[in-house]
């Protein structure tokens, strides 16, 4: 479906299905319901079909959240890592390890490492990990995680990426427009931005810059 829709269409998809939920929290919901790194509590909040969590940090990943909003059929996917040092916190029902692809579910799903390349927050040996995957209707969904600028990004062309802006941990907005070129979605939405402070300014830039296929979600 993805490649057949229009950029017109793909947008107004984005629209009806996608929902940013604070800092890199995104939530998903059409026939299923995907969750990216969902932390915050709020009341209303659908029973996850997925949780996909890119790494441990307290700002990407809520145990308790993810206890709250699963059923018994809830497929929650770590880093492999996560699970082998414990601190998935028992909740994870899959692990899966950088540059590895799998079907989970109805979904494809592979992974693309997440590291720093000179800061220390993500260093590579952690094998974090961003998401790539294609939802049952077609579209392909790329959710980098907390990152720089990496190789293994480049030419992944999905639909829609979601990348860090925000600078500090991540790359800032100048790096993520580089980003954005290498990777070549469709859409790119701007993620990790607006809990520290500073991190907003660099997403208006972002936004103001990146042309067409840039768009916010509110």
């Amino acid at each position: 479906m993805g490649d057949t829709l229009t950029s017109s269409e793909l947008s107004q998809w984005v629209d009806a299905h996608m929902t940013r939920m604070g800092q890199s929290a995104i939530r998903i919901s059409d026939g299923i319901v995907v969750y990216f790194d969902t932390v915050k509590k709020a009341s209303g909040l659908p029973l996850a079909d997925y949780f996909f969590v890119t790494h441990d940090h307290r700002d990407h990943f809520n145990p308790d959240l993810i206890r709250e909003l699963r059923s018994p059929g809830t497929h929650v996917v770590v880093p492999e890592s996560m699970r082998e040092n414990g601190h998935d916190k028992g909740v994870s029902t899959v692990g899966i390890r950088p540059g590895e692809s799998k079907t989970i579910g109805a979904l494809t799903v592979a992974t693309v490492p997440a590291y720093n390349l000179r800061k220390p927050m993500h260093p590579r040996r952690k094998d974090y990990v961003g998401y790539c995957l294609t939802l049952p209707n077609g579209i392909s969904i790329y959710h980098a995680g907390d990152t720089d600028f990496v190789p293994e990004m480049r030419n992944l062309k999905p639909d829609i990426a979601l990348i860090p802006v925000g600078g500090g941990a991540t790359m800032n907005w100048k790096e993520a427009l580089d980003a954005m070129s290498a990777i070549g979605a469709r859409i790119t939405i701007p993620i990790h931005y607006g809990l520290i402070p500073f991190s907003a300014a660099g997403a208006k830039k972002f936004l103001a810059r990146g042309g067409e296929s840039v768009k916010e979600l509110p």
